[in-house]
Parts: structure tokens; C-alpha cells; sequence
């Protein structure tokens, strides 16, 4: 009766938890027993207070020591109930054990829901569970080396992750870290989300905002001559000009071939034609800058493939390659040849920030 009870419960209301599966590489904080163990969980806390005094490992005297002795107590309960004193033992052993268990499985709740870190691994691992059964209906299924291999090859899962631990004492995305977390230190780099997106470019190309902390704002480039540029002749541009800067920005946006506006891209394909026409003409680009044709002269980054997978692992691993700052590179590692990141790393990171990962056709 209990085990249907059990199975009845399981099938009609929740089924059985299917999480993520643990990753022994990186650490775990919303690992939590069932709640019938929750009191024996919260106990382990305070081995080290109740039996650091005794010999050995407090951890043995917590999890086997005691509770050994209390299941002893326990199968002993039916010989000492026989006498009147033991059956009164029984009762007040009950009923203690009841209170402690109560007692501690509510510490540990309540301890919980006041941790700001559990709360945080907490909901890390309820989405990782989520992208987990996403993941999973992919035509490739799950591989050989298991489950966990798709959450470590996933941009979105891992995305996040390495921006805040690489980027974000820099850089923002969307005014946070990756994570949703606000940075201590004020950000001192562009904001990366929607990166070469014509959003974004629009943004980089408008006088009253590339001066912002979400451009070149808290840079060495804010006096730079693309902020010269910027200042003092789009910002004097004429209603013809204009449209041919949202042109121009069309085509430079075009060659990230960004996922998002791979429909767009399609549907102007002509605008994007025409756009590069203007970069290398009437918008005056490459002045400074090599696009789509070899230039020894170029003094900025190469805009071909501009925001492209191939072009963002380029600039991550080196940023000072002589076709993107070179010598005026500002502060911004070489995470490829410096072997901070490897080039796993640095392609999930990539397809992060150019919103390209797994999602099953609608």
C-alpha cells in the first residue's frame, strides 16, 4: 500500500526529478538530500563544533557514530518497553527524536531560503535542467561521454560562466556580468550585448552615445579617431547621409551573420549590397580601416567578417593581431596566446555572444 501510495504520488503530480547531471569539474552548491534526510544534513553542519574534541574524523561520529547509536536505541526499544520504566523511556525517546528531527529539518530550510548563494546555485541548476532536456532532442542525441558532455559544449550554458569570470572586471552584457550579477568594480569596456548587431552598431555610430560607458566611454579609444570621426562629421551628417550610414550599417552588420537577423540579412539583400558599396566610398570606412580587400595602410581593426565567429576568436585570442588594434590595444588580454582560455573556451564564448547556440526547430 505505501509503495503504490509513493508510485501514485510520483506519476500524478510531479514525476520523478530528472535534474542536470552533476559536473564533478565545477562545484555544486545546491546539492540537497530529500527532506526525510534534511535533518541528518543540517546535523553534519555541526560535527566539527559537537565532536571536534573527540578522536578521530568528526564527520565519522556525525553521519555513522551517532546515528548508529540511536538506530541501536531503537531495535533495543521492544525488550525495554516490557518494563514499565522502559516503556516510559520509549516514549520520551520518541518524542525527542521527533522534536530534533523537526527541529533540524527546519534550520535547514530556514538557513537555506536566508543564503544567498543557494538561492543562486539553486536556480543555475534548475535552468541547467531545463537546457538539459532542450539539449537532448538534438538530432546528434546525447554522446558517449554522457549527458554532461552537452552542458560542457553548450554556448548558452557556458556562455555566461566565461564572461563573468574573464570579461565582466571589464566589460558588461547588458549592464551585468553574464550572470545577472552587478560587478563591484564600474565597468570599464563596451557592453557586449547584441554585439555587431544593427542595434548595436547604430549605437557606436551615434555621437551622444559613444562617449557612454557602453561604448568607448571608460576607454583610451573615447579620444580616439573613431570617436573623432563620430563627433564631428556624423554627428553634422544630412537626411541623405544618414541613410546611407543606416546602409552602411546594414552591410558591416551583414558580415557577422549573426543568427538573429539572418532573416533580415535576407530580406535586404540589396540595402546590404549597396551598404558596402558606401563603406568603401561615400561613408569613408576605410580610411582607416581594411574591408574586403588587402590594405597595408589600414590603422584599425579589419571589418571583414566584422563580428563573425572566425573575426570574435580572433580578437579574444588576440586582440593585438596587427589586422585589429596592434599597438593601441587597451588592456584587453590575449586570452589565446597567453593561454588563458583554450580554444574550446574561447569558441563557446564566441557563439555566446553571437547568440548562437542549439534551440529545437518550432
Amino acid at each position: 500500500a505505501v509503495l503504490a501510495t509513493v508510485l501514485f504520488l510520483i506519476i500524478k503530480t510531479h514525476g520523478a526529478d530528472l535534474a542536470a547531471p552533476a559536473d564533478p569539474s565545477e562545484p555544486y552548491s545546491a546539492a540537497r538530500p530529500e527532506w526525510y534526510f534534511m535533518f541528518l544534513f543540517q546535523f553534519l553542519k555541526y560535527q566539527n563544533d559537537l565532536f571536534g574534541w573527540l578522536p578521530g574524523n568528526p564527520e565519522i561520529w556525525a553521519a555513522m557514530v551517532i546515528p548508529g547509536l540511536l538506530m541501536g536505541i531503537v531495535f533495543t526499544m521492544p525488550i525495554l518497553g516490557r518494563w514499565q520504566l522502559g516503556h516510559r523511556f520509549n516514549i520520551g525517546m520518541l518524542w525527542a527524536s521527533l522534536g530534533g528531527v523537526a527541529l533540524l529539518t527546519y534550520l535547514a530550510y530556514a538557513q537555506d531560503r536566508g543564503d544567498a548563494n543557494y538561492i543562486v546555485a539553486a536556480r543555475e541548476a534548475a535552468q541547467a535542467s531545463e537546457r538539459i532536456t532542450v539539449l537532448a532532442q538534438a538530432p546528434s542525441g546525447i554522446p558517449p561521454t554522457g549527458a554532461v558532455t552537452l552542458l560542457r559544449n553548450d554556448p548558452l550554458t557556458q556562455g555566461p560562466k566565461l564572461f563573468s569570470k574573464n570579461c565582466a572586471s571589464c566589460h558588461r552584457f547588458g549592464g551585468h556580468d553574464g550572470l545577472g550579477n552587478q560587478p563591484k568594480d564600474p565597468a570599464s569596456a563596451s557592453d557586449l550585448k547584441g554585439f555587431a548587431s544593427h542595434e548595436w552598431l547604430a549605437g557606436l555610430l551615434d555621437p551622444q552615445r559613444i562617449g557612454t560607458t557602453n561604448y568607448f566611454g571608460a576607454t583610451k579609444h573615447k579620444d580616439g579617431k573613431m570617436a573623432g570621426f563620430v563627433n564631428k562629421k556624423v554627428g553634422k551628417y544630412s537626411v541623405e547621409q544618414r541613410e546611407n550610414l543606416k546602409k552602411g550599417i546594414a552591410a558591416l552588420s551583414a558580415e557577422a551573420q549573426l543568427k538573429s537577423q539572418r532573416a533580415i540579412d535576407t530580406r535586404d539583400a540589396s540595402v546590404i549590397n549597396e551598404g558596402r558599396a558606401l563603406l568603401t566610398g561615400d561613408l569613408s570606412c576605410t580610411e582607416c580601416h581594411q574591408f574586403r580587400k588587402k590594405d597595408e595602410d589600414a590603422t584599425a581593426p579589419d571589418l571583414t567578417g566584422y563580428g563573425s565567429r572566425e573575426w570574435l576568436t580572433k580578437i579574444i585570442s588576440n586582440p593585438t593581431h596587427e589586422s585589429l588594434y596592434g599597438k593601441r590595444n587597451d588592456r584587453m588580454p590575449k586570452f589565446g596566446d597567453d593561454e588563458i582560455l583554450d580554444a574550446h573556451a574561447i569558441g563557446l564564448l564566441a557563439d555566446w555572444l553571437r547568440g548562437d547556440w542549439y534551440e529545437p526547430a518550432r
